[in-house]
């Protein structure tokens, strides 16, 4: 065999036997520790000579063990035992041959990780660490916020524009409105469209990090749209014809239609200032809607037009009540003040 195809032969090998974390992990990382109060720390039993300051590095070895470093100054000291957790990469040995990934991760060991910043409060005893960085106060200060949704000019089913404000209750809560002014768009959609979205949105934060924010939501809308529709017509007394083409008439009809919307979210928050955010968020909910065609003649029978399994356009204007899936995916730009 010649060398290019046994270097191609090892490589392959190589390939199949490694596992994601050890091929994307290093065994080493830094961790950033934040305190309320300037601390020397003891690592490893070193004791730091420096000043005490707020903010320090220490480079660790990954490893199945807490990470053990002390906190010190004149009035007072924090010991602490940062956990270790398994690494996002050790996942992904799912998609190895063999899972084979699972067992050379077990062996190097690279599998794990700590926070790579870890803030102590040290005049709170009750809680020894939190694995990141809290959200400084003054950010927190600014209680309004206003809001537009860029994508809402440009959407599909109800373009617009949008507004929205948002009232921050604490450090968890808050409460959003969101009210969007439908605009006409050469479509089936929205052809001559007039109406409105109005939306209330409660959240409450699960994590206030230094620069970005988690939180849960629950989305409650009204739609209220009329537009105009082409729609395909069958006439019955022709339906015994072998060509179905020449029975078939279409016809432009305003459409009335009236959504109610229930949407559980997650969603991201990141602070690009202190003042400008962008708001990013994915939900899936259920929706209430009743379509409402007025002008129809009640001997023709609807037909989606094109004989398809499934098409988009028909679904969304025929006529009835009924329930369906929603799914939110979406994002905002905000002003706090």
């Amino acid at each position: 065999m010649n060398q290019p195809k046994l270097l191609l032969l090892y490589l392959a090998v190589g390939l199949s036997c490694s596992s994601c974390a050890t091929l994307l992990n290093k065994s080493h990382q830094v961790v950033s520790i934040r305190s309320t109060e300037p601390v020397n720390y003891v690592y490893q039993d070193d004791t730091t000579q420096a000043p005490p300051k707020t903010d320090f590095q220490i480079v660790v070895k990954k490893e199945k063990l807490p990470l053990n470093v002390m906190l010190f100054n004149d009035s007072t000291s924090r010991k602490l035992s940062i956990g270790y957790k398994k690494n996002w990469t050790y996942g992904l040995n799912l998609f190895s041959p063999y899972l084979g990934g699972f067992v050379v991760d077990e062996i190097s060991g690279k599998k794990f990780s700590y926070p790579k910043r870890v803030f102590v409060d040290m005049g709170n005893s009750e809680v020894n660490y939190i694995p990141y960085y809290p959200m400084p106060e003054r950010r927190l200060e600014f209680r309004n916020r206003f809001s537009i949704t860029p994508t809402a000019i440009s959407g599909i089913y109800h373009p617009g524009i949008e507004v929205g404000y948002q009232r921050l209750i604490g450090s968890r809560f808050a409460i959003q409105t969101n009210m969007r002014y439908l605009l006409a768009a050469n479509t089936n959609y929205s052809r001559n469209a007039e109406g409105f979205r109005i939306e209330l949105n409660p959240k409450y934060y699960l994590r206030n990090q230094e620069r970005s924010r988690i939180y849960t939501s629950l989305s409650f809308q009204y739609l209220n749209k009329d537009h105009e529709a082409e729609y395909n017509f069958l006439i019955p007394e022709n339906f015994d014809d072998d060509n179905f083409e020449n029975d078939q008439i279409l016809q432009l009809l305003r459409v009335e239609k009236r959504f109610i919307s229930f949407t559980p979210r997650i969603g991201f928050e990141h602070y690009l200032s202190d003042r400008l955010i962008i708001d990013a968020f994915l939900g899936i909910g259920l929706r209430y809607r009743k379509t409402t065609v007025l002008g129809a003649n009640p001997d023709y029978v609807f037909s989606d037009g094109n004989w398809e399994w499934f098409d988009v356009e028909y679904d969304s204007n025929r006529p009835g009540n009924r329930i369906s899936a929603n799914l939110d995916l979406n994002f905002r730009i905000g002003w706090v003040f």
